[in-house]
């Protein structure tokens, strides 16, 4: 950390007169109240100052503390119709920290707390926050740990009965740090009387052995701590539970209050340690596995974008989960500088105005947002004469073929902004839900030639072309409004996210396959195939096609690219997708919603040649 030692000086003396802070001025309720009577609310980033994070060539975001209070995991144990108050994949293991004395304050006051909502892009310093009392007693000793956790803990044993089955032995998600140098965590603490805070910083694993990584006593305030994992085994840090905060509280007074804030954890590696090489159709494609874009929620996936000259910013939608419902997709948007060194609090776009992105359906055919199912997403969008077009995966209100009441079609909004976007309606209208009802979606369009060329997944054909084929299909438009009959690529294979790249005359392609799901030897993963005229496409299912990436996780699946505003792409580009780190399915059925959760959105480096 840069001046380390006058940086935190300095911010001891802010945040000693900002913690003295009265009723009128923190009133939002966000603060518990002490002996004193006043609220503790945790300083903004104009207050405490920028503290960043180091720099790594594999990154992997574990928290960011952007979405409110990471509580408790209790999708298990409330209903839909009760709502979820915790569902964050990671959060604290209690609502309070554990005390080893009994703390002089109401049971409120000591829970965590947050400075965000999750439907608020806000700053990029918010945090979850706690207030630590002291006893009753006139000066108080002792130990508050605070336990966050890094996986989703099972309710009940393996093998134990539930609703859908029982607890299966995969059903886990540790924390896999072997291949990281490091961890780095931005945190807060600070005595509201100005006086030194003590404490110190742990690691669990799976078997329950407790690393102490780092340890201070000092003036406190906003910090950066960096620990090096290199001095564990890996074997030690393959299934890591949780970090742990312990508070040491020494001849604390009545009178006193410490303030603890979490701000960011990531692991970092200084190399990176899985890449590719490999020839295709005569394209040396070379692949660098980067680690995870962002720490998102609700299950993010088919992420895709452009880097946008007029902003100068990179630009990326993608599909995900809604916290107040199972099941529900939404498109979100986030923003980035440079891809590798972070992205912006994700925008949910909404049809009920509820936060900063929205859609606006004047048929009112379209799903709203908060439904269940939502709206859609597998977003597709690119960007011609400052118009915004996004093609999506849409879902409509009152279907019903006589077996499904509800299947994708593929709806086009328009934006001027890619925030504020108008629905035109369905480009592809597909009859009904076909063969396993999904109907069409999950769009990759490219603007080539003047001409939209739409690649799409198909189960059923467009009502005003009836004889048109499935599969993996092509529509061509001269207008980006209306496209003609669909042309097969292939009868078998699904989604695909496309791209042109002038340089080697080439079209590009990135697709998933499940386990075994094209052959005996095909491994599950996300891979790539080549094609010189964008209709024949010469797809591997071998090793071979396979890019850098996670395969230890359950599946990675739904990838995207982040090319140019028409659908190009240069010789270097990043390609994105979902991975899981609980499974898709158990024994061939549907677990939990837990495994929307754990999925997160990671990204892989590709140079061609």
């Amino acid at each position: 950390m840069r001046n380390r030692n006058s940086i935190v000086k300095l911010l001891a003396i802010v945040l000693a007169a900002l913690l003295l802070c009265g009723n009128a001025a923190c009133s939002d309720g966000r603060g518990g109240k002490g002996p004193g009577g006043n609220d503790i609310v945790p300083p903004t980033s104009a207050e405490t100052g920028e503290v960043a994070m180091k720099e790594y060539a594999v990154t992997k975001t574990i928290a960011d503390f952007k979405y409110g209070v990471a509580g408790p995991y209790d999708k298990y144990t409330k209903s839909v119709d009760e709502g979820w108050n915790y569902w964050l994949s990671r959060s604290f293991a209690k609502i309070t920290p554990e005390y080893s004395y009994t703390p002089d304050a109401s049971a409120e006051a000591l829970e965590y707390r947050s400075n965000c909502v999750w439907s608020d892009d806000g700053s990029d310093d918010d945090c979850n926050y706690v207030v630590i009392y002291p006893s009753a007693e006139s000066k108080t000793s002792g130990t508050v740990e605070s336990e966050f956790l890094f996986y989703i803990p099972c309710l009940n044993p393996e093998g134990t009965p539930v609703s859908n089955g029982t607890y299966p032995k995969e059903y886990e998600n540790y924390l896999d740090l072997s291949e990281y140098d490091n961890l780095s965590f931005i945190f807060l603490a600070s005595a509201e009387k100005g006086g030194d805070v003590s404490f110190e910083v742990c690691l669990k694993n799976h078997g329950g052995e407790r690393f102490k990584v780092y340890e201070y006593s000092g003036k406190g305030g906003k910090m950066r701590i960096d620990i090096d994992l290199t001095g564990i085994d890996k074997t030690q840090r393959d299934r890591l539970e949780s970090i742990t905060v312990v508070n040491r509280i020494s001849g604390m007074a009545r009178d006193d209050r410490i303030l603890n804030c979490w701000y960011k954890l990531e692991a970092g590696a200084n190399a990176v340690f899985w890449e590719k090489s490999a020839r295709l159709n005569g394209v040396s494609v070379k692949s660098e596995y980067l680690g995870n874009m962002l720490y998102t929620m609700c299950g993010a996936y088919s992420a895709t974008g452009f880097y946008d000259t007029e902003d100068g910013k990179y630009k990326v939608w993608y599909g995900a989960g809604v916290p107040e419902q199972q099941s529900t997709d939404n498109i979100y948007y986030i923003e980035s500088s440079d891809p590798e060194r972070g992205w912006s609090k994700p925008i949910r776009i909404t049809t009920d105005g509820s936060t900063k992105g929205s859609l606006t359906d004047a048929s009112g055919k379209l799903r709203g947002s908060s439904s269940p199912i939502g709206y859609g997403g597998d977003p597709a969008v690119v960007k011609v004469d400052g118009t915004y077009y996004m093609y999506f995966s849409g879902l409509e209100w009152n279907l019903d073929d006589g077996t499904y009441h509800h299947w994708n079609k593929i709806w086009l909004a328009t934006s001027s902004d890619g925030l504020h976007w108008t629905a035109y309606g369905a480009v592809v209208d597909t009859e009904n839900g076909g063969s396993l009802g999904y109907g069409s979606g999950a769009p990759s369009v490219v603007v080539y030639g003047g001409k939209f060329y739409m690649y799409y997944y198909s189960q059923s054909h467009d009502v005003n072309f009836p004889d048109e084929p499935g599969g993996l299909v092509l529509k061509i438009s001269d207008d980006g409004y209306h496209f003609g009959k669909a042309i097969s690529i292939d009868r078998s294979m699904p989604s695909m996210e496309v791209k042109y790249v002038p340089e080697l005359m080439k079209w590009i392609g990135c697709f998933y396959t499940e386990d075994k799901q094209y052959g005996a030897d095909c491994r599950a993963g996300v891979r790539i195939a080549f094609s010189n005229d964008g209709l024949k496409w010469n797809f591997d299912f071998s090793d071979n096609s396979l890019i850098a990436q996670d395969l230890s996780l359950p599946i990675n699946h739904n990838p995207g690219f982040i090319g140019t505003e028409t659908g190009f792409a240069g010789t270097t580009l990043y390609c994105n997708y979902g991975a899981n780190d609980l499974p898709l399915t158990v024994n061939g059925s549907w677990f939990s919603s837990a495994q929307y959760d754990a999925r997160q959105l990671e990204f892989t480096r590709i140079t061609l040649s």
